[in-house]
């Protein structure tokens, strides 16, 4: 009884745990390069901003 209580909620947190990286995966590859351009040109504003 003790093992079939635990295993479900182990069994849970792995697929958590796998959905999560699937999401995080498929978020980098979609929004990776957006997000750095973002901050290579906030970056930048921000850098002469600051310098001048």
């Amino acid at each position: 009884m003790k093992r079939k209580t635990k295993t479900p909620s182990e069994g849970g947190q792995v697929l958590a745990e796998q959905r999560g990286s699937c999401s995080c995966q498929r978020l980098t590859a979609r929004k990776a390069l957006p997000i750095l351009v973002f901050t290579i040109e906030t970056t930048t504003a921000c850098t002469d901003h600051f310098g001048s």
